[in-house]
């Protein structure tokens, strides 16, 4: 931990930049045809009150005990929830992202494809935000395989289970129409109780 003024510095995140072929696209490609059955699935479950939507305004409605989001990272459009199975197929686009700043990828956007996974664990049947909730711990890793553009609209689709240490993980795989753009490996949440005396009203995503 460095010194700056006298003052300890905290080090947030880190992370290992990589460039590497493609395989990793091609195994995500060959599992393409059954992710999309089951995002087809989920929403075949609506009718069937197996499955729950939720759009825009009710999404960040749910999650403002929780957080609130700034316009620019209010990416999701709608949430469709299989609270049982706990997997969620999200419609995302990010043309509130304001331009400027110096990205590759604009931390909205990031933010934005992964929102859905704490949003099946806090927004399920069984979910009790007055006991407990859930928060982003972050992910093993991250995979762009395009660029993703403000211009354009992607599903995600995750399913969430359980991990270690009161830890839920999921994987996230992006798609724009039919092609896969971007995937998450293992982007983790986790659970924090007794939310009445920690309360996180003041948490505001800018």
């Amino acid at each position: 931990m460095e010194q700056k003024k006298g003052l300890p510095t905290v080090e947030h995140a880190k992370c290992i930049i990589q460039f590497t072929d493609r395989s990793q696209l091609q195994v995500l490609n060959s599992k393409a045809y059954e992710l999309k059955q089951r995002m087809q699935t989920l929403r075949k479950g609506i009718q069937h009150e197996t499955a729950a939507r939720f759009n825009r305004a009710m999404v960040y409605k749910m999650i403002r005990p929780l957080a609130q989001f700034h316009e620019d990272y209010r990416a999701i459009e709608e949430v469709v929830l299989n609270s049982h199975t706990l997997e969620a197929s999200s419609r995302v686009n990010f043309s509130n992202v304001k331009k400027g700043g110096t990205f590759h990828t604009h931390p909205a956007i990031i933010d934005g494809l992964t929102q859905s996974c704490g949003f099946v664990m806090n927004c399920n049947d069984a979910a009790d935000l007055d006991i407990e909730v859930f928060v982003n711990h972050g992910w093993a890793s991250f995979q762009l395989f395009e660029e993703i553009s403000t211009d354009k609209e992607y599903r995600t689709f995750t399913q969430m289970v359980e991990g270690k240490d009161k830890m839920w993980e999921g994987d996230v795989v992006v798609f724009e129409g039919e092609k896969i753009v971007a995937s998450f490996k293992r982007v983790t949440v986790s659970k924090l109780f007794e939310m009445p005396s920690l309360m996180l009203s003041g948490l505001n995503l800018t």
